[in-house]
């Protein structure tokens, strides 16, 4: 079944009407809710849309709140407490909420979560932002350029994925009340007030071990971290949580090796175990997803990868590994109309134990793959 859409043959934003209830504009991140609902930040129409349950088999359902705009037809963006401008991440546990409200260069963070038939939340505090109505980015401590993730642990920490500076920013606790403190520890850079790309302090723009080029998301689970690393073709796996700027990570996908960041590995087209700008990573602890955005497909680790350059076990939007074209279901090499099977660029996956779920979000709507 698709949201957004009311079939699986169509792909128009917000169905081609105005925003409702029912349509989605360029969907990007994907949360579960403690009570089975489901939430999608809808970045095209500037709102976190809440679905209080999923169906399995119908598309096409409503909404039933959004955070971020006053109502479900309202789509306008603002720089306000209770608005937002593009958001691309959101991310729920420990009973509380956060949005990487990307074009507003900051992070909202609430201390509750929507609940059906009650009015929405509220941000508690800002990151990134010294108040509610600014949105300028910076290099700091206290400051974020293009937040397109963000993760919390079931531990309570909040991880953020600050594409702009090329850095993942970790703090202990979700920081729910001001003053805002200070990121605990940082990824990909060598301090908080660093935000070169791929820099590991020595040879500048290699990628390396550490390194980051505009990252995207992240999943962890308090001790394994994973982080798509967009800029850079690649995933980046520790096996333990890092405790200190530029640690080495201890697996990469879509390599062989730390040293390269070609598409595809440098090759003229995909394999099993190459990536073209990933975007998305999730998993339920055993599996691994992985949203291979420029290759118009979703790969599949049926177990956690441990090896360079591991190879996906399946492929979802081609028949095989080889191929990358979009819509292309009869694998012809050509570009046809999207189908329950293809993908018009996805950009983040959710592993539940009953579905998968993608945002394929140039056909601006979420698809549901029974496991």
């Amino acid at each position: 079944m698709a949201l957004g859409q009311p079939d699986l043959g169509s792909g128009a934003a917000n169905q081609g009407q105005p925003t409702s209830a029912t349509g989605l504009g360029s969907p990007a991140a994907l949360a579960a809710t403690p009570g089975g609902g489901l939430l999608v930040a809808d970045k095209a129409n500037n709102r976190v849309v809440f679905f209080d349950s999923v169906p399995a088999a119908t598309s096409g359902p409503a909404a039933h709140a959004a955070v971020g705009q006053p109502n479900l037809l309202a789509s306008s963006s603002a720089l306000t407490r209770t608005r937002m401008n593009g958001p691309y991440g959101v991310a729920v546990g420990a009973g509380r909420m956060a949005v990487a409200d990307s074009e507003a260069n900051r992070v909202l963070v609430y201390a509750e979560l929507p609940v059906a038939g009650m009015p929405m939340p509220t941000p508690a505090v800002v990151i990134g932002q010294p108040d509610f109505t600014s949105g300028l980015w910076g290099c700091a401590g206290n400051r974020l350029a293009l937040p397109t993730a963000v993760a919390i642990t079931p531990a309570g920490k909040l991880i953020v994925v600050d594409t702009g500076n090329h850095r993942v920013l970790v703090w202990n606790q979700v920081p729910v009340a001001d003053p805002v403190p200070l990121p605990d520890r940082v990824l990909g850079q060598g301090s908080l007030d660093r935000c070169v790309r791929n820099n590991n302090d020595l040879n500048g723009e290699q990628p390396a071990r550490g390194t980051l080029s505009l990252p995207v998301d992240v999943w962890s689970d308090d001790t394994r971290v994973v982080v798509a690393d967009g800029g850079n073709n690649r995933v980046l796996i520790w096996r333990t949580f890092p405790v200190g700027p530029l640690q080495d990570a201890d697996v990469v996908l879509g390599h062989s090796g730390f040293t390269s960041g070609a598409p595809n590995d440098g090759a003229a087209q995909p394999s099993a175990g190459r990536l073209f700008d990933p975007e998305g990573v999730h998993s339920d602890g055993t599996a691994l997803a992985v949203a291979d955005s420029l290759n118009n497909r979703v790969l599949i680790w049926r177990t956690f990868p441990d090896n360079n350059g591991q190879e996906a076990e399946v492929v979802l939007g081609h028949v095989d590994f080889a191929s990358s074209v979009t819509n292309d279901g009869n694998n012809d090499g050509a570009s046809d109309a999207p189908t329950a099977q293809v993908f018009n660029y996805p950009m983040r996956v959710l592993l539940t134990p009953e579905a998968l779920f993608v945002s394929d979000h140039a056909h601006h709507r979420v698809l549901r793959f029974a496991r």
